[in-house]
């Protein structure tokens, strides 16, 4: 069996765009053609450009899943009445269902362009997998919370920003809060290892790297609470105020 690469299957699909009178975005085996249609003749244009991929698909024997083309509205005062159709693998014209929003390379895109759902899924799948690393680790300090939370949670996050940047408070609001929760997250998994009954519990009381770790933190908190304090006797006005003094 020959395994075809993606260096031949981009050879294939190279003069597609040339085909199509119109915008056409190619991502791997993704196809995306963009039109203004506005009145009866760019609605044919549009069909015509559909008609024109599908004889380039059967040249080439690269076949479209009509069954998962969509077509998505912008502009939500367009006649959604008006069907497309696209040659089925059966050479059969099918008609192309409309919808309200599409997923297109992990971000969903809504006919009004706002992002308000794909906010909602990146927020209940972050607070997913929080939950699967609060629950998957009996201990945790904190270099390894970190690197895991920047490996897997913030790129969830952060994900094409560009794209659907957030502009309003809830959904600022919304990420922040997965944030705020990996904080404590972290802080509940880094101070449990203090409490010598919790080492115990999780057996790692014998273990010296794990006393070491927990005489280092004990030692570092217990310096710098005794190395600085709030200088409060001093008055507005006074150079020493607000600042910290050596005890």
């Amino acid at each position: 069996m020959v395994r075809r690469g993606p260096v031949l299957f981009l050879t294939f699909i190279n003069d597609l765009p040339d085909v199509v009178e119109g915008i056409v975005k190619v991502f791997a085996d993704d196809c995306k053609v963009y039109s203004k249609v506005s009145s009866d003749y760019e609605r044919c244009k549009l069909q015509e450009n559909l008609d024109r991929l599908c004889e380039w698909s059967d040249m080439w024997k690269l076949k479209f899943n009509a069954a998962k083309c969509r077509v998505l509205h912008i502009n939500p005062d367009n006649d959604l009445q008006y069907r497309y159709t696209m040659l089925d693998e059966s050479g059969n014209f099918i008609a192309l269902s409309t919808v309200k929003e599409e997923k297109d390379l992990a971000v969903t895109f809504r006919s009004n362009l706002k992002f308000e759902k794909h906010i909602s899924d990146i927020y209940n799948k972050a607070q997913r997998v929080l939950s699967l690393i609060h629950h998957s680790f009996d201990y945790m300090d904190q270099d390894m919370f970190l690197t895991i939370y920047k490996s897997i949670v913030r790129p969830l996050l952060e994900y094409a920003t560009c794209v659907w940047s957030l502009y309003l408070k809830k959904d600022i609001r919304k990420l922040e809060s997965v944030q705020r929760r990996a904080t404590k997250t972290d802080e509940k998994s880094y101070t449990t290892i203090q409490d010598e009954g919790s080492v115990e519990a999780f057996g790692l009381c014998n273990d010296p790297k794990i006393k070491f770790k927990i005489y280092t933190f004990s030692l570092a908190i217990d310096v710098a609470i005794q190395r600085f304090s709030l200088d409060a006797t001093g008055t507005r006005g006074n150079s020493e105020s607000g600042s910290f003094r050596k005890i």
